[in-house]
């Protein structure tokens, strides 16, 4: 998953992979300002979203936010009002899974 910001709005995209390589991938644009660390928040929102609409159980996400991947490991804490609704969110969305992992690449 990918989000990114700029002056005439959002764009990320998801893509899930299943076991046996089937793949789905989605693309979605927000029209109103977010943050970076925000976008990725929303495409992780939507990838777990998508997930759960297709009934996985397992979940392995890969972001380029050290920012989502730290709170949503235990490694930092939310202090930003926003960022911590977000966190919320992500937690009870994830918590729908029997495993979910999310890893940083740089």
């Amino acid at each position: 998953m990918d989000g990114s910001s700029s002056k005439k709005g959002n764009r990320f995209g998801v893509i899930l992979e299943s076991p046996d390589k089937v793949i789905l991938e989605q693309s979605l644009r927000i029209k109103f300002q977010k943050t970076n660390n925000q976008a990725e928040y929303e495409a992780l929102l939507a990838k777990l979203r998508l997930a759960k609409e297709v009934r996985a159980k397992y979940l392995k996400c890969w972001s380029n936010s050290k920012l989502v991947t730290g709170q949503l490991n235990g490694e930092y804490q939310t202090k930003d009002p926003q960022m911590t609704r977000y966190y919320h969110m992500a937690t009870r969305l994830k918590d729908a899974f029997v495993k979910f992992k999310i890893q940083h690449i740089a």
